[in-house]
C-alpha cells in the first residue's frame, strides 16, 4: 500500500474476513478487500492512476495472488 500511496493514490484499505453472523451474500468468500477514498472524484482518480501507472507493474504485488472478476462498488456517507 505504501507504493500505491507514493504513486499518487489517496486511499485506505482493509481486509475483512467473514466470521459467524456474516450475511449470506459474502459467506462463501475467504475475504473482502475494502478500499476507502475521501470522495468519488478521488476514487475515480485512484482507479485511473492504478490502471495507467500501477497495474501489472512490480508495485502490483497482488497480481496473481487473488482474482476479483466481479467487483462491486458501494457508496456510503459518514453520518455523525
Amino acid at each position: 500500500m505504501k507504493n500505491i500511496s507514493e504513486s499518487g493514490n489517496v486511499i485506505a484499505s482493509r481486509i475483512v474476513v467473514p466470521r459467524q453472523g456474516t450475511p449470506e451474500a459474502i459467506r462463501d468468500y475467504d475475504f473482502v478487500m475494502l478500499y476507502v477514498s475521501p470522495s468519488l472524484e478521488q476514487w475515480g482518480a485512484n482507479v485511473d492512476n492504478y490502471v495507467t501507472n500501477i497495474q501489472g507493474s512490480e508495485e502490483d504485488s497482488m497480481d496473481g495472488v487473488f482474482n476479483c472478476d466481479h467487483s462491486t462498488v458501494y457508496v456510503g456517507r459518514t453520518v455523525r
